[in-house]
């Protein structure tokens, strides 16, 4: 049991390092265990302070604030202080994860495929088990072979007993487990996790491309700028070459057209 005295403290502990920060996450840390929790924040411990308490006293220090993020404070949160700006705190939480166990009850969030190949199980009442879940299997040698893909989870599929059994024999991981980011309040504006997945190398490639367009019709209708007028200069110089070219070598480079003969004078 917490005292009030206890409350009023860590209010003002939370309160005081809010100041100290200009980025604030609310993040789920649900489906974590200590050791992944314990893991990620120790990564992260250079670049973010993460303050794990009570959801009444995390609300308490935010309001002290004027921050009102209590909409997103369900389930298991945990609050993150940074100085990052929200995409940059945001890439650096989803980059932090590890391979998680498919436990009964979780939902597959894409498809989970059991690949063909050799396994590390050894004949006995589990080529059953395999069958009984349609996976394609059979003893080859002393270990268990599966002979072909098998989609083993639909998206969004909840994970029964059965499979969640047969997944951990097989040694296989198919979740992810990482502190997902809820909201971001950086520097008076909120950011969804919607608005901060961001596919940087994409986003690098499509503005690539379209500078590189814009340059190219810039230079086409001979837009001036710092930019185009080397380009521009080039483009008249090779058109020029050529054309002087044409007159070397005594090629027409106009057509004339034919000179209209005087009209007959009546005598």
């Amino acid at each position: 049991m917490i005292t009030k005295a206890k409350k009023i403290e860590t209010v003002e502990s939370i309160s005081k390092k809010l100041n100290s920060y200009k980025t604030i996450v609310i993040a789920n840390i649900e489906g974590l265990s200590s050791k992944q929790y314990n893991s990620i924040k120790k990564k992260l411990r250079k670049d973010a302070e993460i303050i794990f308490a009570r959801k009444t006293l995390l609300k308490r220090a935010l309001a002290s604030k004027n921050v009102n993020l209590d909409q997103y404070m369900n389930g298991s949160v945990v609050l993150i202080l940074t100085n990052l700006n929200a995409f940059k705190i945001y890439g650096l939480l989803k980059s932090n994860k590890s391979k998680t166990k498919a436990k009964p009850g979780m939902q597959a969030v894409s498809e989970v495929v059991i690949p063909a190949g050799e396994t590390n199980l050894a004949p006995g009442p589990v080529l059953t088990e395999l069958k009984q879940a349609k996976i394609d299997a059979r003893i080859q040698g002393q270990k268990i072979m599966i002979l072909k893909d098998c989609v083993f989870l639909k998206k969004g599929e909840v994970v029964s007993n059965e499979k969640s059994a047969i997944l951990s024999k097989l040694g296989i991981e198919p979740f992810e487990s990482r502190i997902s980011v809820r909201e971001v309040y950086d520097n008076g504006q909120f950011y969804s996790s919607d608005d901060l997945d961001v596919d940087e190398e994409q986003l690098k490639a499509d503005l690539g491309l379209a500078r590189l367009n814009a340059l190219t019709l810039a230079v086409e209708i001979e837009l001036f700028s710092p930019s185009t007028v080397g380009p521009i200069i080039s483009k008249a110089f090779s058109r020029a070459s050529a054309l002087n070219s044409k007159i070397d070598s005594g090629e027409k480079t106009v057509e004339s057209a034919p000179t209209p003969e005087p009209p007959a004078v009546e005598q």
